[in-house]
């Protein structure tokens, strides 16, 4: 049972990232799995209700995204591990949140909830990180919150603009240590 469920939502969100969430039916969805339509509506109640399913476990995914750091960790240890988590799930989820974005107006509150989840979190570990280095004499004398804001903000949009100029899967080799230069030439001593 839990096999035909995980088969539905993996070949539904490859039909919704193709040709898009109104483009693709529970007939096309059943097809393409080789299952009955019967045994879609056994498990969801309609194609809307795949599509929050994936968001939400999408989300739930990502909720511990940030690897294991040792307490010994330099401050920035810290920040490239929130850097490059930051980058892997926006890579990974880009794709649908796109489509929850343009075609299924119930997802957006979820998606915005989980949004603000992972921003608040990622945003007060590389804050934190700041301060340390601040206080270690690594870093300059900035705003930690709006410094780690922007990092968080410059990852968003670089994934938002992949996606949307189609250049999907994985960022570019090196991107992440290009970002990283670029950002702690802006906050070291």
């Amino acid at each position: 049972m839990k096999n035909t469920k995980t088969k539905i939502l993996a070949t539904a969100l490859k039909l919704f990232i193709n040709q898009g969430f109104a483009a693709s039916s529970v007939r096309q969805i059943a097809q393409e799995a080789q299952i009955g339509k019967a045994t879609i509506y056994h498990h969801f109640a309609d194609k809307e209700e795949i599509i929050l399913t994936l968001l939400k476990q999408e989300i739930e995914n990502n909720k511990d995204s940030f690897p294991p750091i040792s307490d010994s960790a330099s401050p920035k240890e810290i920040i490239t591990a929130a850097v490059l988590s930051s980058v892997k799930v926006f890579s990974q989820s880009m794709d649908l949140i796109q489509v929850i974005r343009r075609e299924v107006p119930k997802g957006h509150e979820i998606l915005d909830n989980g949004f603000r989840s992972f921003w608040h979190v990622h945003t007060e570990i590389i804050a934190n990180a700041i301060k340390q280095g601040q206080k270690d004499g690594l870093f300059r004398n900035i705003d930690p919150i709006q410094a780690a804001q922007i990092l968080i903000t410059t990852i968003f949009g670089q994934a938002n603009a992949a996606s949307a100029l189609g250049s999907y899967g994985p960022p570019k080799a090196g991107s992440e240590s290009l970002l990283l230069e670029i950002f702690y030439r802006g906050i070291e001593n």
